[in-house]
């Protein structure tokens, strides 16, 4: 788990400095961890309070599954445009 962690670390790295360049990339990481921490201290209260309600877990793992597909298939959507726009963006030298 550690080393998948920092994978991500580096790769989101690379990306980010690859399609909004290195100006502003400690704010956009700053950001990114910042939704990071939210969403890991909301998760356990929110499937705490889904599985209280009566939510098999069954059902529950579904939709999260779920959700990650539409997560993907948007990312998969929008990272073509978004390197579009960085290689328009890129001065010419």
């Amino acid at each position: 788990m550690g080393a998948t962690s920092g994978g991500a670390t580096l790769l989101f790295g690379a990306i980010w400095a690859e399609l909004y360049g290195t100006a502003h990339l400690g704010a956009i990481r700053a950001l990114a961890t910042a939704l990071q921490v939210l969403a890991t201290a909301l998760a356990p209260a929110i499937l705490g309070w889904l599985i209280d309600s009566g939510l098999e877990l069954n059902a529950l793992l579904e939709y999260m599954s779920l959700f990650l597909c539409i997560c993907t298939l948007g990312l998969v959507l929008l990272l073509p445009s978004l390197l579009q726009h960085r290689a328009r963006t890129l001065p010419t030298s």
